[in-house]
């Protein structure tokens, strides 16, 4: 055989050995994202903690790395290529899919591999605007039997800027008494979904931290994701699950008239809910501020009173003191009071716990004083929830 026949054969043999490296095309899978499941995201080399979860979509020449969880992403060149194959950018990607449909990665700059990555193949998350039907409106929900509940707000902003807001709730206890948990809030223009950390099973002992992803399905109407911490090498993603609207505990023609005749022509009978906690959890404040902000002593629970008016204004009262003013209004939805303190301008939605025609039942923040001083110069206080029943 003559030498460039040699050559020729030999040539051949090489191109099908080696072939061409995976296009973006191969490497992607329609309706398939890859998720980490070893290493970290390039702008995470040299911070602590587990990164299972992040996705990575590559088009073209470009991988994207994020968390649909987390808010972060992350851009770079991207390659096909084995371990050993360099590029000129400053910093980059090089992946090899693996004939388990596994994708490994290594991220290189100048002096070398930065850092190696093991990506598997899951399911797109299918995340879509939120309807603007759904502002206004509280859903409830369940994951591992514990019951939560979301409210969509879109407040007006000081800008342009349409901001929808979540504030998430859970039963407390028992007698099915409502509270916050965790809110959080999203930019329309800029994101299609909405995060929520909250304290997921916070009765284990090592406690976990869970994430909720509030978006919408693929009419707008809302859906929501679960992620969570499951030890030291792993996530866990769940979901979504099913969101139902909830109906208010007020009839079609009750209103904020009807609201104002029965809250102020009632008996009123109030109740601390919270006793007074460890003392690594009080809070201090100078004795001036802890009045003017509208504390109360644990006896005075029972002395709370209320003016409420037609045109959106309210006063809190403990016996013959103002504790707080401020304006009142109802939800949309009307599951909820809407009150604003004018003192610290805080804004607070009051889930209404129950009305059965006759009583209406709210529970409202109180600061309120220790039986014992536990400050030197300071008085020490513990934020607690009475519960107020307006009976006819």
């Amino acid at each position: 055989m003559r030498t460039y026949e040699i050559f020729f054969l030999f040539g051949c043999l090489s191109l099908v050995a080696c072939g061409p490296p995976d296009s973006p095309a191969e490497v992607m899978v329609p309706g398939k994202d890859y998720v980490l499941t070893e290493g970290k995201p390039l702008g995470y080399l040299q911070i602590g903690g587990s990164y299972a979860g992040f996705r990575l979509r590559i088009d073209r020449d470009t991988a994207h790395l994020f968390s649909p969880f987390h808010g972060h992403g992350e851009r770079l060149p991207a390659y096909a290529g084995d371990s050993l194959a360099t590029f000129g950018d400053p910093q980059y990607m090089v992946y090899d899919r693996r004939p388990d449909s596994s994708l490994v990665a290594v991220l290189r700059d100048s002096s070398g591999i930065i850092g190696r990555q093991r990506y598997e193949l899951i399911d797109e998350l299918a995340t879509n605007p939120l309807a603007e039907s759904a502002t206004g409106k509280t859903y409830r929900f369940a994951i591992d039997g514990q019951a939560y509940y979301a409210y969509f707000e879109a407040p007006p902003t000081a800008d342009a800027v349409q901001e929808t807001r979540v504030q998430l709730y859970t039963l407390t206890d028992s007698s099915g008494r409502i509270s916050r948990i965790a809110g959080g809030m999203g930019n329309r223009s800029a994101y299609a979904s909405i995060p929520v950390y909250f304290p997921y099973r916070p009765d284990l002992t090592e406690g976990r931290r869970g994430v909720l992803l509030f978006s919408g399905d693929e009419s707008g109407a809302p859906q929501v994701h679960m992620n969570y911490d499951g030890g030291a090498d792993y996530t866990y993603l769940s979901g979504p699950y099913e969101l139902t609207e909830q109906v208010s505990p007020l009839p079609e023609g009750i209103g904020a008239r009807e609201l104002v005749n029965l809250m102020n022509r009632s008996n009123i009978t109030t109740e601390l809910l919270t006793p007074e906690p460890a003392r690594e959890a009080l809070q201090y404040a100078y004795l001036e501020d802890f009045w003017r902000l509208g504390g109360i002593e644990a006896g005075e629970a029972g002395q709370l009173d209320f003016e409420f008016r037609e045109e959106g204004g309210f006063t809190m009262f403990c016996g013959d003191r103002v504790l707080t003013r401020g304006s009142w209004s109802l939800s949309p939805d009307r599951n909820f009071f809407i009150l604003s303190d004018e003192t610290t301008q805080h804004r607070r939605h009051q889930f209404i716990d129950g009305y059965d025609g006759s009583t209406l039942t709210l529970t409202v923040p109180v600061r309120v004083k220790t039986k014992l001083p536990y400050g030197t110069e300071l008085q020490s206080y513990y934020d607690g929830l009475a519960e107020v029943r307006f009976s006819r």
